[in-house]
């Protein structure tokens, strides 16, 4: 990233944590973060998709320092308005989107089975996170999560319901994220459509 594209990365994402859809942690926390998870990925990826943007993090921050073609999913219209602007501001309008929608409708668009990571932060609990980041992934793609100091395992017999292998904790510094590979295409029927991720979830994580 060159130091401009750091200065105007920063008052984005500055003036996201002042409109209140990135929480109270610092930039520099945020900035931290998102370098651990690019960390994980590499210099190159074809395509990165963003469950939940929110305030652009990590997807903003991956997209600085991974070159590739990166989505933001977010359905809220404000805060895809607010990406919206980042990306401009980024000069990214020729290798990034914004896609004001629920991520279901995401997962059944004709971005199904072509990311090369997925990412998910705060998303929701794990097994709607794998039930709609796992079916748009390519084979060979990785589903990437951060998870709390002392995450708890995900069961392995969830995550192959959705084609995933097991995942696996890395801990960078003071940030902890999880990595699943997918391993077979996610069956078609995920993810469900309404609310039946919430009423009956795939799976429980014991905290």
């Amino acid at each position: 990233m060159t130091p401009s594209g750091d200065a105007v990365l920063r008052r984005v994402l500055e003036r996201h944590r002042t409109l209140g859809s990135l929480g109270r942690a610092p930039v520099d926390a945020h900035l931290q973060q998102g370098a651990a998870i690019a960390g994980l990925i590499g210099p190159r990826a074809d395509t990165v998709v963003d469950l939940g943007s929110g305030g652009g993090v990590p997807g903003l921050v991956v997209g600085a320092l991974v070159s590739c073609r990166l989505v933001l999913v977010e359905r809220r219209a404000r805060r895809a308005d607010a990406l919206e602007l980042a990306l401009t501001e980024l000069g990214w309008r020729d290798r990034a989107e914004v896609r004001t929608e629920d991520v279901t409708e995401t997962a059944r668009s004709e971005l199904r089975g072509t990311a090369d990571v997925v990412l998910a932060r705060s998303f929701g609990p794990p097994a709607t996170v794998v039930e709609h980041g796992a079916p748009l992934l390519a084979p060979g793609g990785r589903l990437l999560v951060t998870g709390p100091p002392a995450p708890p395992p995900w069961p392995a017999d969830g995550l192959a319901l959705v084609g995933l292998g097991p995942l696996r904790w890395h801990r960078i510094d003071e940030h902890v994220v999880g990595v699943a590979t997918l391993v077979e295409r996610s069956p078609e029927r995920f993810p469900r459509r309404g609310d039946r991720p919430r009423r009956s979830p795939l799976f429980d994580v014991e905290r």
